[in-house]
């Protein structure tokens, strides 16, 4: 997939892709796995395989990200795995494939859709049933209704002498012995119905409805649940709750504590493309520019990432990255939330990190706090994996100490001259170079 130039885009906009064009492809395989089944819309259980089969290429593009098969702002990757998910699960697809842990569990998923097809296809069928012989009782109960009928069916008739002689059989049939006179004639009435229905239903087996409410045969409220169009409805209700569903999600992800979150996850991916960074460093520099005023300078912002850093198996290309975003963002007034938080990140487990902390530390009081001058002991610590803790301890202290020398009012330093103007942090979350 790295050798398929692909338009690089934000990955929210490549999961929506891979979401809707899902949709459409669960779709389209529902109503082929289940084209048996007319009313298959109207079953709960028919909603569920439509999510299920909708939902694996969202997961399927997530995992082959993890893997590093395919990177999640790849335009081109996202409409491959949305349409073709089924042949790379079943590796199909040269190039690109999926662990088999995975990749193994497509077969009992197939093997369960192709259950609940089955299931469906007996329910609709004892549903139709239901209904053909609710319309039997219903053109029989009337003689008027049953003699149209008859001619209804004698006008459409492929073999017109074979009704005739079935529709003579029926009606010479002996009345049998305890059946009154009332009841049989009514027996033989719904069954000469349901010899004329199969007449016009061989003739017209899709439509027979429409031939019979256009006879004035059936009503209305009648055709409409003939036709199925009672699964039609459940399908439209479906269909909008899946946009409300999407319309809700927009609403909720494009908010701005939503945002940050989603840009804070891009700029910790240790697999994140130069262009993705990029995006994730703009916004990050439009949100803490934006926030600068407040009471907290923006540092919330970026505050996660720097906490971050306390954990030991961080990505080394990401440590480095989260400490030049504090170096960098020190002029927007971030330093003197900033620099408690990087002496508490000197306990982390991972001596690389902890010797890049104390860098950084240094550089800032360089740069921002001039004045006041570290302790030299301070000053030539080189932390290695052999210190203790006792021993990061200490000059945690002698840190703690130097940070309470510099009164509050000058914790936050003079700004240098402004930086460029960033883009606002709701104009524009996506800018790219």
């Amino acid at each position: 997939m790295e050798q398929i130039g692909s338009p690089d885009q934000p990955a929210y906009l490549c999961y929506a892709i891979v979401a809707l064009v899902g949709l459409w492809v669960a779709y389209a395989r529902v109503n082929k796995l289940m084209g048996s089944s007319p009313g298959r819309w109207g079953f709960f259980q028919t909603w569920l395989v439509f999510m299920a089969y909708a939902v694996v290429p969202i997961i399927l593009f997530w995992l082959l990200d993890f893997t590093n098969a395919l990177h999640d702002t790849s335009l081109f990757a996202a409409l491959l795995v949305a349409v073709s998910y089924r042949q790379i699960l079943a590796g199909e697809t040269k190039g690109l494939s999926v662990p088999g842990q995975f990749s193994s569990l497509w077969s009992p998923f197939e093997t369960w859709a192709n259950v609940v097809r089955d299931r469906i296809g007996t329910k609709s069928k004892r549903a139709s049933d239901r209904l053909y012989s609710k319309l039997q009782d219903y053109l029989a109960a009337d003689s008027v209704r049953a003699a149209n009928l008859r001619a209804l069916a004698y006008s459409l008739a492929e073999d017109e002498p074979e009704l005739t002689k079935d529709l003579t059989a029926i009606a010479a049939q002996a009345q049998p012995p305890g059946v009154e006179q009332a009841a049989f004639d009514r027996i033989l009435s719904r069954r000469a119905v349901a010899r004329c229905l199969q007449s016009i239903r061989t003739v017209n087996p899709e439509d027979y409805g429409d031939v019979l409410h256009g006879e004035k045969l059936i009503n209305s409220g009648q055709w409409f649940i003939l036709r199925g169009f009672l699964a039609h409805v459940w399908l439209v209700y479906g269909l909008a709750f899946i946009a409300m569903i999407f319309s809700t999600f927009g609403l909720i992800f494009f908010d701005a504590p939503t945002l940050d979150k989603y840009h804070l996850w891009r700029f910790q991916k240790a697999n994140a493309t130069e262009r993705d960074r990029f995006r994730t460093h703009e916004y990050l520099l439009a949100r803490v520019s934006d926030q600068a005023a407040s009471a907290r300078n923006g540092f919330f912002v970026i505050e996660p990432l720097v906490r971050l850093l306390r954990f030991r198996d961080i990505d080394r290309k990401v440590a480095e990255n989260i400490i030049s975003l504090v170096l960098e963002f020190r002029d927007l007034g971030l330093t003197r939330h900033a620099v408690p938080v990087l002496i508490e990140v000197l306990r982390t487990e991972n001596p690389d990190v902890r010797l890049r902390v104390h860098q950084a530390l240094k550089d800032l009081q360089s740069l921002a706090y001039p004045d006041a001058k570290l302790d030299q002991d301070l000053e030539a610590w080189v932390p290695s994996k052999s210190e203790s803790a006792g021993d990061v301890e200490k000059r945690i202290k002698k840190y703690y100490e130097w940070w309470s020398t510099i009164p509050p009012e000058q914790s936050s330093p003079a700004e240098s001259p402004a930086p460029p103007a960033a883009p606002s942090a709701t104009a524009s979350p996506t800018a790219s170079p």
